[in-house]
C-alpha cells in the first residue's frame, strides 16, 4: 500500500479493485476479473514449468557435448600413445 494517502496503486490497486467487485478497471463484473487472475496465475505456472524443462534439455545437450569432448580427448591420447609405441 502507498504511504501517506491510504490508497492502493499500480497492479495492487487493479487488483484490489477486482477483489472487491468493482470492476472499475474495464467495466467487467468481478467474477470475470477473478476468473482471469486465475487463468494468469495458470499461465504463469505453465511458462515456469516450460522454461524449467527448457533449462533441463539445454543442460542434459551440454552434458553430451561434454562427454563427446572427453571420449574425443581420450581417443586422442590413446591413438598417440598407440603410434609412439
Amino acid at each position: 500500500m502507498a504511504e501517506g494517502c491510504g490508497r492502493l496503486t499500480g497492479k495492487t490497486h487493479l487488483h484490489h479493485a477486482i477483489l472487491q467487485g468493482t470492476g472499475r478497471a474495464t467495466g467487467q463484473p468481478a467474477g470475470e476479473h477473478r476468473n482471469l487472475l486465475g487463468l494468469e496465475e495458470e499461465a504463469q505456472k505453465k511458462l515456469k514449468k516450460v522454461k524449467g524443462e527448457i533449462n533441463v534439455q539445454k543442460m542434459k545437450g551440454a552434458a553430451v557435448n561434454a562427454t563427446t569432448a572427453i571420449a574425443d580427448g581420450v581417443s586422442s591420447l590413446w591413438a598417440a600413445a598407440r603410434s609412439r609405441g
